[in-house]
């Protein structure tokens, strides 16, 4: 039996077919071997949570939950990953109906989930065969109650913040992005309303790591530091971007390191768009240093321009590997976040002669639809380019690093 969410919904409708539909996804498709279908069931029985949310309490806390600390992977993984999106709707159930979560769950599904939320954390599930799969559906699982108000101890909160952390120098991706996403939520939704010294203890935890000696340390939480609401960033500010900026930057160390490097610079878009750009901020003077100060109102003049210069650095970055220019990202991330900060930015923050030699631009590229989808018409451009002073050594840099690519297609028409 195929699934899909508009169809299951549009015969969820009908009573009569709602609780076999809603069974047979249970029974069936959330234990399905396929990572796509389970995906859809469980973002299925969100939405049939609001049509029924007394029987899926029942389902939830009867069948679900249990098998989430069962011994068998596949079960536990799936559980996990449908137990987060019931329980995220039901939170939203009780909102629509005012009434506080232990009213509408019962203290019974509370402890439950309570407890589940500490069990899928134990060494045996965290750490055994299948750890990755099992890292992903806690972040989903985390991500999922954190968006839905579920109260939690402190304790459990910080546990959670512990294992999002360890997730955020994973060497796995998907890993990373999943935790990314996790803890920026849980953040959101635990820590809004805390003292600043509690906030500055949490920031503290993640600075560090964007400059560590671990790759993956730095790539994860550079993004996961871009992230964070702004009640977060604007504790410390200043500490935040120049962690970035120093991650960004190459050094004989982290030459390699080009991931780290495209995260650093994105996060510091993120982090500008996140706060906002102040049109003005105190500068002061002291034993010949200057501090800058950062206002509520957002990221100062001269701090702009800082950000500004790091990512303009990014543009000369042609490192490469035995994977190849692996520069490239860095200079898109580079290219990306300049647009972004630049449409963040005040206008009257920018120069208006921003492009060298912009006439002469025109004159040897043509107007849109500009098609250089393939190497011959993109080197063909360039190689017009070369003939201006101002762009000169930045094309032979991208010609040579071309020429010395492990892909055929890149350096044969340079030939």
């Amino acid at each position: 039996m195929p699934i899909s969410n508009s169809g299951d919904l549009f015969v969820a409708q009908y009573e009569e077919y709602r609780p076999h539909l809603i069974q047979h996804l249970v029974d069936r498709k959330v234990i399905h071997w396929d990572t796509v279908i389970r995906q859809l069931t469980s973002q299925a029985l969100h939405q049939m949570t609001f049509l029924d949310p007394e029987s899926m309490k029942l389902i939830l806390s009867t069948q679900i939950l249990p098998r989430c600390t069962n011994p068998e992977l596949y079960l536990r993984h799936r559980s996990i990953l449908a137990s987060g999106k019931v329980i995220s709707a039901l939170c939203q159930v009780a909102k629509d109906h005012q009434r506080r979560l232990p009213e509408e769950l019962g203290d019974a599904a509370m402890e439950s989930i309570t407890q589940t939320c500490i069990y899928i954390l134990e060494e045996r599930f965290w750490r055994s065969f299948g750890g990755d799969p099992m890292r992903i559906a806690v972040c989903h699982f985390i991500q999922d109650l954190s968006s839905g108000g579920f109260p939690l101890l402190d304790a459990v909160v910080d546990r959670w913040l512990k294992a999002l952390r360890e997730c955020l120098a994973s060497a796995d991706s998907n890993v990373q992005q999943s935790a990314i996403s996790a803890v920026t939520a849980l953040i959101g939704d635990y820590f809004r309303h805390q003292p600043v010294e509690k906030l500055t203890a949490l920031l503290n935890h993640f600075l560090p790591e964007v400059t560590s000696n671990n790759q993956q340390a730095r790539v994860g939480n550079a993004l996961a530091l871009g992230s964070m609401p702004r009640f977060l960033l604007t504790v410390s500010l200043p500490k935040v971007i120049q962690q970035l900026c120093t991650c960004a930057l190459i050094t004989d160390k982290t030459l390699q390191w080009a991931e780290s490097r495209k995260n650093a610079l994105t996060a510091l878009s993120l982090v500008c768009t996140t706060v906002g750009i102040a049109p003005s901020s105190p500068v002061k003077m002291t034993d010949g240093l200057i501090f800058i100060y950062f206002e509520i109102s957002g990221v100062d003049q001269v701090t702009l321009a800082g950000i500004f210069r790091t990512f303009i650095d990014g543009f000369e970055d042609y490192t490469v590997d035995s994977r190849g220019d692996i520069g490239a990202i860095v200079r898109e991330s580079a290219m990306y976040s300049i647009q972004v900060l630049t449409n963040t930015s005040q206008p009257d923050l920018l120069e208006a002669d921003l492009i060298r030699s912009l006439e002469e631009l025109r004159s040897i590229i043509p107007p849109p639809p500009l098609d250089i989808s393939t190497e011959k018409e993109c080197f063909d451009l360039w190689m017009k380019v070369i003939r201006l002073d101002t762009y000169r050594k930045a094309v032979i840099t991208g010609l040579v690093s071309s020429i010395g690519s492990l892909t055929e297609s890149l350096f044969t028409p340079l030939l």
